[in-house]
């Protein structure tokens, strides 16, 4: 990455939102110049559009600060709430896309690797907006969807996706079922949510080694030491967990009780710190991934910034009713279990304005 400063100086924001408001994206952050090279990033569901509005109006209303990188790495790790953390890390990321698309770079490079092809797995998730239970046919309709894309390696929550009064029978009900018509050679990842204790997981072990599970994701808090210890004497599944930071996952990983880390790129202050956080993971032993995209474009940034640490697993989000990498262009499907950036510069990636509705907001300008 090179260090040439970035400058707010006739730089605008737009507030982006989805038209078809079913997926996992509830806005687009877009910084643009008068050159037209753009910055993007995504903030997730459950935040909404008008309240990342709101708030992006209230600090370019204060006017004594201006949202520059160094504000915006701020906001996303100190902010009062939830929102105003995802809207630093939006912004933060948003700036990094603008400063590669300034100098011509995909944003790999800019991240100091190459653009190269990375191993993804495909995270099953339910509608974003009914908020229904999930069932068989929404976990079926996300795996069928998966393998038409060309996945064989999925992650699903099927314990805590339900709300049945017999959890742990509904959900092996459900992994059953998905079991049943999914290749045999498909990975199965099984995420807990550390939300099943400790007997919770003795009671289905047997049931899940039956189904072929391989990993066991996010099966007690990675800071519950002894219950991660248990799991690792007791059974033979690997054990994944997913952090905000390598801090956070060094005494697990110093005891041996994880064989891969993943981190959540909706939170942070961007790829650079990503990627450094990722490399920190690396050093220390363990594999390591990106998760928690919720669209192409985090998708995409994910890509570029394992692509610029030249290993690891990408998460990929795929819904029951739809794929969600619409909305930007060049639109297109993954090949089978690999992402690779397209070819323009920054995160590759340019909005669908079909797909957008966009607010006033967008032409205040980002100024101290």
């Amino acid at each position: 990455m090179t260090s040439a400063p970035i400058t707010v100086e006739d730089v605008a924001l737009c507030v982006c939102e989805p038209r078809d408001d079913r997926g996992l994206t509830a806005a687009v952050i877009r910084l643009f110049d008068e050159s037209g090279h753009e910055g993007l990033a995504e903030i997730s569901r459950p935040h909404h559009a008008v309240d990342v509005v709101a708030f992006l109006g209230s600090l370019l209303d204060i006017g004594h600060e201006a949202l520059d990188l160094d504000r915006s790495t701020t906001l996303a790790h100190h902010g009062h709430t939830s929102l105003e953390r995802a809207v630093g890390t939006a912004l933060s990321t948003a700036w990094h896309d603008l400063q590669a698309r300034q100098e011509g770079q995909h944003l790999a490079t800019y991240l100091g690797g190459v653009r190269r092809p990375v191993l993804t797995f495909a995270r099953l998730w339910l509608d974003a907006v009914s908020h229904r239970s999930a069932d068989a046919s929404d976990l079926i309709g996300a795996a069928e969807l998966a393998a038409s894309i060309g996945h064989q390696d999925y992650l699903l929550a099927p314990f805590v996706e339900t709300a049945s009064e017999r959890p742990l029978v509904a959900g092996l009900d459900l992994l059953t079922t998905v079991r049943e018509v999914v290749s045999p050679n498909t990975n199965l990842r099984v995420d807990l949510c550390s939300d099943l204790a400790l007997n919770d997981v003795r009671c289905i072990g047997s049931a899940l080694r039956d189904l072929h599970v391989g990993t066991l994701h996010n099966a007690a808090p990675v800071e519950d030491l002894d219950t991660l210890h248990a799991l690792r004497e007791e059974f033979p599944f690997t054990l994944t967990s997913v952090v905000t930071s390598a801090a956070q996952a060094k005494p697990a990983i110093d005891r041996g009780l994880l064989d891969a880390v993943y981190l959540d790129l909706r939170h942070g202050a961007g790829p650079v710190e990503l990627l450094t956080h990722l490399q920190e993971l690396r050093a220390a032993g363990v594999q390591v991934g990106v998760c928690g995209a919720t669209g192409p474009i985090s998708t995409a940034v994910g890509g570029h910034v394992l692509g610029a640490l030249g290993l690891g697993h990408l998460e990929v989000p795929v819904t029951a009713n739809v794929w969600r990498q619409s909305g930007v262009v060049p639109a297109g499907r993954l090949p089978g279990g690999t992402w690779l950036a397209g070819p323009g510069v920054g995160t590759g990636l340019w909005l669908d304005a079909d797909a957008w509705t966009a607010d006033d907001i967008q032409y205040r300008i980002i100024a101290s």
